[in-house]
């Protein structure tokens, strides 16, 4: 029986470990099919087996999506060596055990369930939908946990556009779905039952073709915006003391004197491009506005914001040519344990030197000499309220400073990056981003991406992005798929009792 067991578990390890670099690299092709080891495997499991062969799923899954946090933490930390080691394996096996109850509850939900093979993996698709919402409501604010098993449908065009209706939870149904459909047709060696999973895929581009050809007639565009994305790419390493603190601001100049040239009418910095607390009078802020920038040029710079001797808060200001603070937007959606204590624990972070971070109310835009900005600090843009919100309130395109610094060598800047593009998609307005060693670029309202820059070196790049009012909140609603998904699994559930009593 041990033998058995064992000869489960390794294949379930390495199932789990493809599937996570699939999703958590969004390689769209191989999304739909990148369960299908998975759903063969637990064809084949024992009763007693289930749960154990999800913990070996799961351990799979986080080998690939934790591997960044040894180094990372690490470096996050100011060389806490056993600090990173014990973050890494606590989230290992807290995601381990997350993904047996997932497989232990996909397992029981289809016994004795539907002879309809798209009844059951409907069933499925809905077990996969629930378990990413709650992983969703209980890690919003620490967005290094969530999986979402539809993150590589947001890199397809057409596919990405059912998100501006129902969200992420339509793709991650979607995906399972076919991977559950195919799965059933290798199991049964009947092949004319490929014909729903190919159907699907079909029709979920062709629907999301017609999607956006009605989207791109709605909009009505006012006059473009040049948008200078000055990336840093400062290495987290590289700090403002001594010895870094000249090189760093050199690196800042020598970028300003580039964007200058273009006669941008927005310049983009990253988050906390300038890692202290704003003053009229700053040295470095007076070098930067003295370049001859066009008169109605907008700074968009990181940098804190002071509200208490011991608070700060983590802020985006928009600085005239004439040195005004015209607009700020303070981040609201802290991260948990870096930015923010949950259970009056908080990481050693290196650089804020006892300072606590202060959640603001950034739910008002930006206004500029061209247009209100939504402004989105790092994992802000990973919460559509953030820009809803602004939307709502006259947001007429969105900008995102980011740091991902710490995350460099991890799949998590594409993630990043993703929703991003998920965020132009449910707002329909442009995005530009500037993520420091992360991936900055330009995505249109549509969804489809102008570009998208990765580079070790510094660099400005200019996106030319076009203001719009249209509102597409109403359309928006991610609660949906999930609420019918728990009412389907529900209904599985009594019917099996009534069956069952009968």
């Amino acid at each position: 029986m041990r033998s058995v067991i064992r000869k489960q578990h390794l294949p379930m390890f390495l199932s789990g470990a493809f599937a996570a670099y699939v999703v958590s690299n969004a390689i769209f092709v191989f999304s739909w099919f990148c369960y299908v080891p998975l759903f063969l495997l637990l064809a084949n499991a024992g009763k007693r087996q289930v749960f154990f062969s999800g913990l070996a799923f799961g351990l799979g899954i986080s080998s690939v999506i934790f591997f960044w946090m040894l180094g990372a933490a690490k470096e996050f930390s100011g060389n806490h060596v056993t600090y990173s080691i014990f973050v890494t394996a606590l989230s290992t096996v807290l995601f381990a055990f997350y993904w047996g109850g997932v497989i232990v509850v996909i397992n029981r939900t289809l016994k004795g369930r539907f002879d309809n093979s798209f009844l059951k993996a409907a069933l499925v698709a809905s077990v996969f939908v629930l378990a990413e919402s709650v992983l969703t409501f209980c890690f919003q604010q620490m967005p290094y946990y969530l999986f979402i098993s539809g993150y590589g449908l947001l890199n397809n065009l057409y596919t990405i556009q059912f998100a501006s209706f129902l969200g992420l939870p339509v793709l991650t149904f979607a995906v399972i779905c076919v991977n559950y459909l195919l799965a059933d047709a290798i199991l049964s060696k009947r092949w004319n039952k490929l014909l729903l999973p190919v159907g699907i895929i079909v029709m979920l581009i062709s629907g999301g073709l017609l999607i956006k050809s009605n989207i791109d007639n709605k909009i009505l565009s006012g006059a473009p915006i040049k948008v200078a994305i000055v990336a840093e790419n400062v290495p987290p390493q590289l700090r403002w003391d001594e010895h870094g603190g000249k090189i760093l601001a050199q690196r800042l100049l020598s970028l300003n004197r580039q964007a200058a040239v273009w006669n941008p009418d927005i310049v983009l910095w990253s988050e906390s491009s300038i890692p202290w607390t704003y003053r009229e009078d700053d040295d470095l802020l007076g070098e930067i506005l003295k370049e001859p920038y066009p008169a109605q040029t907008t700074q968009i710079i990181g940098m804190m914001g002071e509200y208490s001797k011991s608070e700060v808060y983590n802020s985006a200001y928009a600085i005239s040519r004439d040195g005004r603070v015209i607009g700020k937007h303070d981040k609201t959606y802290l991260l948990s344990f870096i930015e923010t204590p949950v259970f009056g624990l908080n990481m050693p972070f290196q650089d804020l030197d006892g300072y606590l971070i202060k959640n603001g109310e950034g739910t008002k835009p930006v206004s500029t000499p061209k247009g209100k900005a939504g402004i989105a600090i790092c994992n802000e843009i990973i919460n559509p309220e953030a820009s809803i919100l602004q939307v709502r309130n006259g947001a007429e395109f969105l900008l995102n400073l980011s740091n991902d610094a710490w995350f460099k060598d991890g799949a998590i800047i594409e993630v990043h990056f993703l929703y991003g593009r998920l965020s132009a998609v449910i707002n329909r307005k442009d995005v530009a981003l500037n993520s420091n060693n992360g991936l900055s670029g330009h995505v249109k309202a549509n969804g489809e991406v102008l570009s998208k820059r990765k580079s070790k070196d510094m660099f400005v790049e200019l996106a030319t992005i076009s203001p719009n009012n249209y509102d597409n909140s109403g359309n928006y609603h991610p609660f949906l798929v999930p609420i019918l998904s728990l009412l389907f699994f529900l209904f599985s559930v009594c019917t099996r009792r009534i069956s069952n009593s009968g």
